[in-house]
């Protein structure tokens, strides 16, 4: 079921993603979506030491290119959410 509103209605913005660690180092990553026994992750730290250490290739500064990592080897999954306001509505004065 869908309902669209106006933008002027929304009072606040959700971003929910699913977090968790992987491997022996326990690296952070953002689990974007999982096929089979394997989940496609993305780096999620600051270091990027840690982050070239895991086998995540910088594509940009600050940006990485996702990998497949067996199932197995994540833990501590939870989602994360964070509030953004609705900057139209704050502006619209």
């Amino acid at each position: 079921l869908r309902k669209v509103v106006d933008n002027a209605d929304i009072l606040r913005w959700l971003h929910v993603t699913s977090v968790a660690t992987w491997g022996p180092a326990r690296t952070p990553v953002q689990v974007l979506r999982r096929a089979g026994e394997y989940v496609l992750v993305d780096y999620a730290g600051d270091s990027r030491e840690a982050a070239t250490r895991a086998g995540f290739v910088q594509l940009a500064q600050g940006h990485w290119a996702p990998r497949w990592v067996p199932w197995t080897e994540i833990v501590d999954q939870h989602e994360d959410v964070a509030e953004y306001p609705n900057l139209m509505v704050m502006h619209s004065h």
